[in-house]
């Protein structure tokens, strides 16, 4: 999934927990769920495990930069406004939304680690997002299904906690 599905459900879901603590653990184990669905993902060239060792590399590398940028802010701004039509700006504490929000964009960031240093303290949580990522998506989906799955997802989630 682009990262602003996993920040927009995880966080959420954070928003619903009722600690610190639950937040980080639904948040990131949220993300392994996402995963499991059928769903695109764009590609960086710099963030593969066929990539040059360093990153940001390529020749592209300040086009990714900006296609990660645009994800992360698009996915948070959502993430705002999805927050405020659940609360009405009466969240009592937001701590939780971005806890679960940051450790449900982890697992993308702790196997980008992966890829780039090939810690085997990092390669079983590689293989279970392999894992993950095998379970529903046995062919590679194009970017209109895809980004429908993944807005169907959210809107799912949304309506999960706004109305039960």
């Amino acid at each position: 999934m682009i990262l602003a599905s996993h920040i927009i459900v995880s966080g959420l879901v954070g928003s619903a927990a009722k600690n610190y603590f639950a937040a980080a653990f639904f948040g990131f184990t949220s993300h392994y769920i996402l995963d499991t669905l059928p769903h695109w993902d764009y590609s960086i060239d710099d963030f593969s495990p066929e990539s040059p060792s360093g990153l940001f590399k390529t020749k592209n590398a300040w086009r990714n930069i900006a296609k990660l940028a645009t994800d992360v802010a698009g996915g948070i701004i959502v993430l705002l406004i999805l927050l405020n039509r659940i609360y009405q700006n009466n969240i009592e504490n937001i701590a939780p939304v971005f806890i679960g929000a940051v450790f449900g964009v982890l697992p993308d960031a702790l196997q980008l680690l992966y890829w780039k240093t090939k810690t085997p303290y990092l390669k079983w949580l590689s293989d279970i997002h392999a894992f993950t990522h095998s379970i529903f998506n046995k062919t590679k989906k194009t970017a209109l299904p895809g980004l429908a799955y993944q807005i169907i997802t959210i809107a799912l989630v949304f309506i999960a906690l706004k109305f039960f």
